[in-house]
């Protein structure tokens, strides 16, 4: 089986030693390559720094690709969106069921996304080490 990735091109803005590199990629939205994008404002364009590893050097300015392995990609959106959504459903039927009320149900769940969001920020450390990006050669 072959091993797929998702690569973007970036600029290498600063070298960090030990072969890990600071890349620069530019994250676009879908639309934003619209031929009418300059009459919405829903298209968007933003620079995002990656911190990545390259096992070759690179200069600084040098375009380059940063690839993450694609099966990382649903564990991303999980963490994401899968588990503050789990505690928001899991708090609001909680909360509903011991209350009886809507209202405590609805604030319970929002209230429900620090735990999760402060879960996610205590194993950040656990959960960079999974999420490589390397660096390859244009």
């Amino acid at each position: 089986m072959v091993k797929q990735t998702i690569r973007h091109n970036g600029v290498v803005t600063k070298s960090c030693g030990n072969d890990i590199y600071l890349i620069k990629i530019e994250s676009k939205s879908a639309c934003s390559a619209c031929h009418a994008k300059k009459y919405c404002n829903a298209s968007e364009m933003q620079d995002k720094m990656i911190e990545a590893y390259g096992e070759c050097s690179f200069e600084i300015g040098e375009h380059v690709f940063v690839e993450m392995d694609s099966s990382l990609a649903g564990t991303a959106v999980f963490l994401s969106f899968g588990l503050p959504f789990i505690f928001m459903v899991s708090a609001l039927f909680i909360a509903y069921s011991i209350t009886g009320s809507e209202v405590a149900g609805g604030i319970s769940s929002l209230l429900s996304l620090v735990p999760a969001y402060l879960f996610i920020f205590i194993f950040r450390k656990r959960i960079e080490k999974k999420f490589k990006f390397k660096v390859v050669k244009n």
